[in-house]
């Protein structure tokens, strides 16, 4: 028999399997994200309780599947973190959702990134509090490209290699980032300012991040900027981005769709 382990986890996603088990993808601190069976969690609620609502951060007791084939098994699981307010708040339920479907689009089975389940909890934490939970979330966004090994040089030119110079840049994500407006001409372009705020929230500690203030609209461009290169890189839209409510978009910001 497979040994079970402990291990810590927030619960991003689960469906029904079969007429009385679960099927719960969860991001683990050690095993990163996995696929886990809940056996009687239909049948039985007190088996489990809440632990298997959305959000909700465990310890647990994992047993790995026979031969490193097949679903894991929830052998135990303990709330450690609950976030009823994402949950009765329709706004911040999008935003946690969204950082779900990007991490289970991001990441692979069985592949441990301890970092990246740190911010996550971070991020769901933030989004619980009262203030600005966008700003949580488009932090996440930000980090989450370089835990993916796709995050631009914010401020350097993609094509010539020298810091982007004046006010605007071009967006090149065929090259990589961005690119001063004299290498790429054309006539979409975003703000230098969004860039930077971008490489700050990226890149500073995160008991910093707070300190950079952003208006509605360098928000929006922010928000439009970090939504297409996670689009252009997945090769994908992700749905939850149509269920928040941003502020429109800045005009002048030009973004290409995947190829």
């Amino acid at each position: 028999m497979p040994e079970s382990a402990k291990d810590q986890a927030i619960v991003i996603a689960g469906r029904d399997l079969g007429e009385s088990d679960r099927l719960i993808t969860l991001f683990t601190a050690l095993n990163g994200k996995v696929l886990a069976v809940a056996k009687g969690a239909k049948r039985s609620r007190k088996r489990f309780a809440n632990a298997l609502e959305p959000f909700t951060r465990l310890d647990l007791v994992l047993v790995p599947p026979r031969n490193g084939t097949g679903f894991f098994r929830i052998d135990s699981a303990e709330i450690k973190g609950c976030f009823p307010v994402i949950l009765e708040d329709v706004q911040r339920f999008f935003l946690a959702s969204l950082c779900c479907e990007l991490v289970d689009k991001w990441t692979r089975d069985a592949d441990p990134q301890l970092e990246l389940y740190r911010l996550l909890v971070w991020t769901f934490e933030e989004i619980a509090r009262p203030g600005e939970a966008r700003r949580a979330v488009l932090v996440f966004q930000a980090r989450l490209l370089g835990h993916a090994g796709y995050a631009p040089a914010w401020t350097r030119c993609a094509l010539c290699g020298n810091e982007i110079r004046g006010a605007v840049a071009r967006m090149r994500l065929d090259k990589g980032g961005f690119a001063c407006a004299h290498c790429a001409p054309g006539d979409g372009f975003v703000s230098m300012g969004a860039l930077k705020g971008l490489e700050f929230l990226q890149q500073r500690p995160l008991v910093h991040v707070g300190r950079l203030g952003i208006t509605d609209s360098q928000f929006a461009e922010s928000w439009s900027i970090v939504r297409a290169l996670h689009r252009y890189h997945l090769g994908e839209d992700v749905f939850s981005y149509g269920l928040i409510a941003c502020p429109t978009k800045t005009p002048h910001a030009a973004f290409p769709t995947p190829a």
